[in-house]
């Protein structure tokens, strides 16, 4: 069972069924609340165990996380928990949308985020 937490939206995760990326067999029920930033209760639906990559293609870095399904009015696809970050030993910089940080291979690996599916997510979040 993987240690590592990030939190997914339900309509992004039944998208991805829908679409055959995910099979529901992997899908687990699974019913505790989470406290938002601004100490509000989030309810969990369900989580998936998945093997994420991350980096390039000469500098991979390759962990098992679980993703606990949520439905709430959120302006993210995903949010990365910090064991993933400390396992990664990251460095993230939120205003350049840019995280950084050793490859097996001793090389750094730099993720940057797509400004455009930041900038929807938030626009779709207004919608709710």
């Amino acid at each position: 069972m993987p240690q590592h937490e990030s939190t997914l939206r339900r309509k992004g995760v039944i998208n991805t069924i829908a679409k055959g990326f995910i099979p529901k067999v992997k899908i687990c029920p699974y019913h505790e609340q989470l406290v938002g930033f601004s100490r509000e209760h989030i309810n969990t639906r369900e989580y998936i165990d998945l093997l994420r990559t991350l980096g390039n293609p000469s500098a991979l870095c390759m962990i098992s996380a679980r993703y606990l399904v949520v439905e709430a009015n959120i302006s993210y696809n995903v949010f990365i928990g910090h064991s993933t970050l400390n396992t990664l030993d990251a460095i993230v910089s939120i205003s350049h949308l840019v995280m950084r940080f050793p490859s097996s291979n001793g090389q750094v690996v730099t993720v940057k985020a797509d400004q455009k599916m930041a900038r929807q997510c938030y626009v779709d979040s207004l919608k709710w």
